[in-house]
């Protein structure tokens, strides 16, 4: 059996369906990234990400193979790291 699983890390979207509970028709654009990127936003999912969705991933992988998880995120997430260094 094939398993795939996916994540949307901070995936932009605004003015479509992953707003994540934002009305986008009442947010500006920079609203909406700024509630996007806000570090305290991001730091709370990476730690979920990591300490939680990997390692149980990992568990489920158990040398049975057909387990797929694909992570998609923004090339702006990717600016804003390159820019902003912790």
């Amino acid at each position: 059996m094939q398993i795939i699983g996916h994540t949307r890390f901070s995936v932009y979207s605004y003015g479509g369906s992953g707003t994540a509970g934002l009305n986008a028709t009442q947010t500006t654009e920079e609203e909406y990234l700024a509630w996007l990127y806000d570090e305290e936003r991001l730091a709370a999912r990476t730690e979920t990400f990591i300490e939680e969705v990997l390692p149980q991933l990992e568990r489920s992988i158990d040398g049975r193979g057909g387990i797929s998880h694909v992570a998609s995120y923004s090339s702006s997430l990717l600016f804003l790291s390159r820019t902003n260094p912790r």
